[in-house]
Parts: C-alpha cells; sequence; structure tokens
C-alpha cells in the first residue's frame, strides 16, 4: 500500500515517459531493495537510469521476449532464464510499451508472490499513466495543429484586402504613366513614380510579415 501511494503521488505529477520510468524504477528498487531498470520499447535498449554494466546479448534477448509476447522473460523464469535480470512487460492493451527489468540479490532463490504482486500493479499503474501522458499529448498536438489551421485562415482572408490593395494602387499609378505620359507634368510624373515605390515597399512588407507567421506553427 506505501509502495502505490509513493507511485501514485509520484506519477501524479509526470508529464512525459521517461518521468514515468524513473519514478518506476525507483520504486520498484527502494521498495524491494533491488536494482532496476526501465527500458522504453524502441529500436535500441537504452534504459532509465543508465546500467552498471552493458547488456549482453543474453540480456537483449530477454528484453525482445517480453516485447513481442508480453510475458514476463529472464531469471526465474522458463525462458532465457540464464540472464542476470527478470523482466516484466509494460503493455496497455496489446501495446508493448516497455520493459521493467530487476535484478535481484544473488541470494534470492525465489520471487515471492506478494513481490510478483507488487510489481505487476506497478507495472499496470505505470502503463495508465503512460496512456495519460499520450492522451495529453495528442490532445496538445491537435490543439495546435487546429491553432496554426486557423492562422492560416486567417491569414488567407486578409490577403484579399493586405495584399490586393497595394497591388490596386501600385496598377493604378503604373496605368495612369502608361496612358497620360505625354501630358504629365514633372511633379506628377515623380508623384506616380513615388506611389509606385511606396506601395512595392508596403506589399513587401505584408509579404514578408506573412511567411513569417506562417512559419510560426513549425
Amino acid at each position: 500500500s506505501e509502495a502505490m501511494r509513493r507511485l501514485c503521488q509520484d506519477l501524479s505529477v509526470a508529464e512525459d515517459p521517461e518521468a514515468i520510468w524513473r519514478a518506476t524504477q525507483k520504486i520498484v528498487g527502494d521498495m524491494l531493495g533491488v536494482e532496476s531498470l526501465v527500458v522504453p520499447t524502441s529500436e535500441d535498449y537504452t534504459s532509465v537510469p543508465k546500467p552498471t554494466d552493458p547488456s549482453s546479448p543474453l540480456d537483449k534477448a530477454a528484453i525482445d521476449w517480453p516485447r513481442r509476447n508480453l510475458q514476463v522473460a529472464g531469471r526465474f523464469t522458463d525462458t532465457l532464464n540464464a540472464s542476470s535480470w527478470t523482466v516484466f512487460p509494460l503493455s496497455k492493451g496489446q501495446v508493448s510499451i516497455a520493459c521493467l527489468l530487476i535484478r535481484f540479490p544473488v541470494t534470492t532463490s525465489v520471487v515471492s508472490p506478494g513481490d510478483t504482486t507488487l510489481i505487476k500493479a506497478i507495472a499496470s499503474q505505470c502503463a495508465d499513466t503512460w496512456q495519460r501522458t499520450e492522451l495529453v499529448r495528442e490532445l496538445e498536438a491537435a490543439r495546435v495543429k487546429t491553432e496554426v489551421e486557423q492562422l492560416r485562415s486567417a491569414l488567407l482572408s486578409s490577403v484579399s484586402h493586405d495584399l490586393k490593395s497595394p497591388l490596386a494602387a501600385m496598377m493604378g499609378a503604373a496605368e495612369s504613366l502608361q496612358l497620360l505620359d505625354p501630358h504629365l507634368q514633372p511633379d506628377n510624373r515623380r508623384e506616380l513614380e513615388d506611389t509606385i515605390l511606396q506601395e512595392s515597399r508596403r506589399l513587401d512588407s505584408y509579404i514578408q510579415n506573412l511567411l513569417d507567421m506562417t512559419r510560426l506553427g513549425y
């Protein structure tokens, strides 16, 4: 009961998988007086925390078995029992999340039913918390995606006004220069040329702002 209370307290503030793994391996190590590691399911065998010695091919095989079959392997089992680790799968449904590795003292001859029950309860709580953080992450990703889409929609809506206004002014000034060129006074010509230059700069500024805001979602 004390172990589960402490674990739930630590997991309640865990915001990412690594925090979950650290809380899990720590409570197992403290409660059972053993060395413990958590190896997330991935292509490699990186553990939390780092092991005191490198994983042997036998240890890696003992990790692979629970990943694939969601069953305990290693020491005290009928599968790869020459390994120094007892490997418990952490899973949700039929999805392998990680493996909990426990190295019992060499003097230990059998894992008691009480310890097995505790380990499985911790593994279940760990998997539930992992699922919670995954749901939070997915919801956050969906929220960000929605906000990015709303931003893009707003930017596209603003194009009709913010970009068309300087374009219309530039086109009008250019047409005036083309049609009225023989009759324009120097001051009028400069005014039209200034209009084209100012509006082109305004258009360039709008485009740059548009590109900068679009990159906010990445």
